[in-house]
């Protein structure tokens, strides 16, 4: 069964999901052509391949369809990194490999509960963001808030994540277009460092320490990569990827799921149209993308701020990433910034 384990050395947490080495992968065998997709459990008359569908959308409507054809569907994900939540834990749910007694200081084991969907975000099987249209990614944002929601509204959890992993380089185990959404019953190391910051800053300063940033990058703009009413996208100044780029609301937020419908279809256009910057220097572009938001528990205050940060995988972390938790960036973020924005795959 996935756990949660806590090493008292480094203070790092680690998601334990053997059942998770029974994904399929696309990746591992040679395609000749993206028409050989009878197979896909995720195309248009293959959903019993699939658990059952937890909630669909539809272009023609976006209120959920029960017997017409879906255009974006989630359903829960066959190889969980978590334990369902709602399931009822038995004798044999706990079997596994983990000590009666953890050994005198070290954290204990625990199952790691939660909820694990997979998003898949077009009938078309086609494999990245920048090949939906302006409708199609729209309707894929409209799906995040309304799985995000859903997910908030279970009292056990107390934070969501929405990620996508595309190309193999970047952890994707298949080709048709999905992104997955994961809540969790505690906050993870990561996103609480950041909520940790952002209050030591606030108290400190009074003001919001993203609202800060995106106030002194657009005055300096050498990592500004592109702008609108709504958002900018920028790459921070301490990248840890080549080509790390953060999407940032323009007005304060801190969650994510309160955006209203139009925010939620800038912000997707916004995605879509800075992605073919990346695809522009690298494509077929391998990186993940991720929506941070507040806890589900937190209420709206000045001092975080949800964005969206998208992680190029050109390279792969090597030994000293991985033995310090320091990257290496061989692209300074402001050249980064100035190849994005003269760089760009047009699409129609």
């Amino acid at each position: 069964m996935p756990e949660i384990r806590g090493d008292p050395i480094s203070n790092h947490t680690v998601l334990v999901a053997p059942e998770r080495q029974q994904r399929p992968n696309d990746f591992a065998r040679a395609r000749t052509s993206h028409a050989e997709v009878h197979h896909c459990p995720f195309c248009p008359g293959n959903e019993e391949l699939t658990p059952d569908t937890v909630d669909q959308l539809s272009l023609a409507e976006t209120a959920s369809t029960s017997g017409g054809p879906w255009s974006v569907r989630v359903v829960p994900n066959l190889y969980s990194a978590v334990l369902d939540v709602d399931r009822p834990c038995t004798p044999a749910t706990l079997q596994g490999t983990s000590p009666a007694t953890p050994p005198t200081g070290w954290r204990t084991f625990s199952p790691a509960a939660g909820k694990h969907e997979v998003i898949i975000e077009s009938r078309r099987h086609v494999l990245d963001f920048i090949e939906l249209s302006d409708d199609e990614a729209e309707l894929v944002f409209v799906a995040y808030q309304r799985r995000l929601e859903a997910i908030r509204q279970n009292p056990k959890l107390r934070f969501g994540i929405v990620f996508k992993n595309c190309g193999p380089r970047a952890g994707a185990s298949m080709e048709h277009i999905h992104s997955q959404i994961i809540g969790l019953a505690e906050v993870p190391p990561a996103i609480q460092v950041e909520l940790d910051s952002s209050r030591a800053y606030h108290q400190q300063n009074g003001t919001c320490i993203f609202c800060d940033l995106l106030a002194n990058e657009k005055q300096l703009r050498s990592r500004i990569v592109d702008q609108n009413e709504h958002f900018t996208a920028l790459c921070p100044p301490a990248s840890r990827f080549n080509y790390e780029l953060w999407i940032l609301p323009n007005h304060h937020a801190p969650h994510f799921e309160d955006e209203n419908d139009e925010s939620l279809a800038a912000a997707a256009r916004f995605l879509r149209q800075n992605l073919r910057h990346l695809h522009g220097l690298s494509s077929p572009a391998n990186y993940n993308y991720l929506i941070h938001s507040a806890p589900f528990d937190s209420k709206p205050n000045d001092q975080y701020h949800w964005h969206i940060e998208v992680l190029p995988r050109l390279a792969q972390l090597a030994g000293f990433e991985l033995g310090t938790g320091c990257f290496i960036n061989t692209i300074p973020p402001e050249q980064a910034a100035q190849r994005l924005k003269s760089s760009s795959l047009y699409l129609t």
